[in-house]
């Protein structure tokens, strides 16, 4: 048994962080936010994994959560990143390592201000089922 974990957030953070639109909009694309970093930016946040394999093959439906974070007073700044980060993830994948991606999706949108900082804090779910 083995998992696409790896291979799709590396995936995740080589596509984000290789669509011009999106490094002209951001300051950058992390898996771990360093100290000091500047908005805006998006943060690759935790997955969620669940196994839907059966007798003939492995497959895992997983969840990816980013976080778009900005100091603009306002929603319009975190709406424009989402619109980028739809723009990336509007095409279907490549995995490889015989990974096969089934489907794709965004699930979950949500912009809140964080009280202690005041900055937006944008949440995009993205959902891949993959099968292997």
């Amino acid at each position: 048994m083995r998992t696409s974990l790896a291979a799709l957030q590396t995936k995740i953070y080589s596509t984000l962080a290789s669509h011009t639109p999106l490094m002209q909009r951001v300051k950058g694309v992390y898996d771990q936010v360093p100290e000091n970093v500047q908005v805006p930016y998006v943060a690759i946040g935790n997955p969620t994994l669940t196994d839907w394999g059966t007798k003939e093959f492995d497959g895992e439906e997983i969840t990816f959560t980013l976080h778009v974070w900005s100091s603009y007073n306002g929603k319009q700044e975190v709406y424009e990143i989402f619109k980028l980060i739809l723009e990336v993830f509007g095409e279907p994948i490549e995995l490889g390592d015989g990974f096969d991606l089934d489907f794709q999706r965004r699930e979950y949108m949500d912009v809140v201000e964080d009280n202690l900082t005041g900055q937006k804090h944008g949440v995009i779910r993205l959902r891949f089922k993959i099968s292997h």
